[in-house]
């Protein structure tokens, strides 16, 4: 039996390049530029290999100057504060031959999951996409060793902030012992970078702590699409705030727009591993918890500490040659003898700041030894505090530039403006005075102290009008005692 060939259909519309109202034509369209996109990426990823082996090096020095050769480096600013941050003293130690290897790092968790560092050019690329300035606030979230945070807090400067977050209580700990190690061993770099702050936190979940308060954000592991959201909320409504996050495999820039909507562009095909995204029922509950710390916070100032003194100072030079008020005495009590300046100040302050470094406000020599250094640029101390059966002797120009009460006491017109003392109610021990000079004077608190000490201090505080010095004392743990105070969070006045 002879088979006779099937009856052919005319060729159909879509054959012939033309559209049905199925669109297939589209539908293989789509397939083609999915296809172009997969072998670009897999190009992309060769190249990115090759480069990883021409950029095997034996030095950090090496590394940075391989990246910049290779086109993968292209920023000056970007190229100075990497080489600023050694790669190999960030990774853990067993990894340092790793080190200095353009490619990423796995590192399995000790009784954790592990995780991984991501490669130099790949931090390269996103500091530099982000555009980071001096002043700039920027935080990394999936922070891991801390040294994309460390190479930022150079480009943001003394004047900027730094944050990183990770769910890893191992990573954090890293983090602040690497950046930690490398302000002691490199004072270069501690006078060029702000100080990072680590913390663990999971950066989907709402905290008032951190949503809104940055305009650079680092996102260092990939984020689902339906989640970008929750991310874009850690982003300061400031027109042009920048946010870099991987989604699912496009890094991703999220600028601010004046109305406040965000969109983004395409910086590069990636690969990151997967952010850890908490549940529905999980992120509700935070932001419960969150409405209810914001409801009970209180709200305080930041410290004003370097243009506080730089007044001091300038006030003081104008009665440099005043004498101690005839009432003055040496203190007594048991200070610890050591205070620890700020930092560097600006205009000769540091001198002021680094002159209680020999004794605390009444503490180890007694008044004048605390005070000695000061009155190098202040002269003697020409006010005393009185309380019941003590005195503290001090600086009107200090008082007046960083203590609210004293500030309005002293230029008030009244008749006690011009006194040589002020008296200090006896609800206030000497202790907590004593603490509350070596925070107007240093802008630092006693380590130690216990919480009723602590609270001695706050009451002081509250009652001279120092809201700065909660916020320290809630930075700060409660000046090491240890005290958790959940309720004191601070916010921005």
């Amino acid at each position: 039996m002879d088979h006779q060939d099937e009856p052919r259909d005319e060729p159909g519309r879509a054959e012939r390049g033309e559209e049905d109202e199925e669109g297939r034509p589209e539908r293989r369209q789509r397939v083609e530029e999915g296809d172009l996109n997969a072998l670009l990426r897999i190009l992309a990823r060769q190249r990115v290999l090759a480069l990883a082996e021409r950029a095997r090096a034996a030095t950090h020095a090496d590394l940075i100057r391989a990246l910049r050769e290779n086109g993968m480096l292209t920023s000056e600013e970007v190229a100075a504060a990497m080489l600023a941050v050694p790669r190999g003293s960030f990774v853990p130690a067993e990894y340092r031959a790793e080190a200095y290897t353009d490619a990423p790092i796995r590192v399995e968790g000790d009784g954790e999951d592990g995780w991984n560092i991501s490669a130099p050019h790949m931090h390269a690329s996103m500091l530099e996409a982000l555009r980071l300035r001096p002043g700039d606030r920027f935080l990394d979230v999936g922070c891991g060793c801390g040294y994309l945070a460390a190479a930022a807090a150079m480009l943001v400067g003394p004047s900027g902030r730094v944050a990183g977050l990770d769910t890893r209580s191992y990573c954090v700990e890293l983090a602040e012992d690497n950046t930690a190690r490398l302000r002691d061993t490199s004072p270069d770099y501690a006078a060029a970078a702000c100080e990072a702050e680590f913390e663990r936190h999971n950066a989907f979940l709402p905290s008032s702590k951190y949503r809104g308060r940055f305009n650079k954000v680092c996102i260092g592991a990939a984020c689902p699409e339906e989640r970008v959201h929750l991310l874009l909320q850690l982003l300061s409504d400031e027109p042009g705030s920048l946010l870099l996050a991987p989604v699912e495999t496009d890094l991703r820039l999220y600028e601010r727009r004046r109305d406040g909507s965000a969109r983004f562009s395409v910086v590069s095909s990636v690969r990151f591993s997967e952010l850890e995204v908490p549940t529905d029922a999980t992120v509700a509950l935070a932001a419960a918890d969150d409405a209810r710390r914001a409801a009970l916070a209180v709200a305080v100032s930041g410290s004003t500490y370097a243009s506080d003194m730089e007044r001091a100072l300038a006030a003081g030079a104008s009665d440099a040659a005043g004498e101690a008020p005839a009432g003055a005495e040496e203190s007594g009590g048991g200070g610890d003898g050591e205070l620890s300046s700020s930092g560097a100040l600006a205009n000769g302050a540091a001198a002021a700041g680094a002159a209680a470094a020999g004794a605390g406000p009444g503490g180890g020599g007694g008044g004048e030894a605390a005070f000695a250094r000061v009155s190098a640029q202040l002269g003697a101390p020409d006010y005393v505090l009185v309380g019941a059966g003590w005195q503290l002797a001090a600086h009107r120009a200090v008082l007046q530039a960083r203590c609210p009460h004293f500030r309005a006491r002293l230029t008030s017109g009244m008749r006690d403006a011009n006194g040589a003392s002020a008296t200090v109610p006896e609800a206030f021990p000497q202790r907590s005075i004593e603490a509350l000079l070596r925070y107007l004077y240093t802008d630092t608190l006693p380590p130690g102290l216990d919480p009723p000490a602590l609270a001695d201090l706050l009451h002081a505080g509250c009652f001279y009008g120092c809201s700065s010095l909660l916020q320290k004392a809630v930075r700060t743990g409660g000046g090491g005692c240890g005290m958790n105070a959940p309720f004191l969070t601070p916010q921005p006045t």
